[in-house]
């Protein structure tokens, strides 16, 4: 599914702010152990309330899917 457009949806486990552009938000839907980490630039329809948000907030989030360039 790398490189389609999906759907996701869930509580954030954290919400980081870098900078004035960019926001982490590590999503989880409570199906498994491990977050989805959702990338959301300032362009981004309700990048403020993003940025603004705390952790327990629930989200959907449409975008993109792409492999993180950290290795594993």
């Amino acid at each position: 599914m790398i490189d389609t457009e999906i759907r996701v949806a869930g509580w954030a486990k954290s919400v980081r702010k870098q900078g004035n552009s960019l926001c982490f938000v590590a999503l989880n839907d409570g199906s498994c152990f491990r977050n989805i980490q959702v990338v959301i630039d300032e362009s981004a329809p309700g990048f403020a309330e993003v940025a603004k948000s705390i952790v327990g907030a629930s989200y959907i989030f449409k975008g993109t899917l792409i492999k993180s360039p950290k290795p594993e």
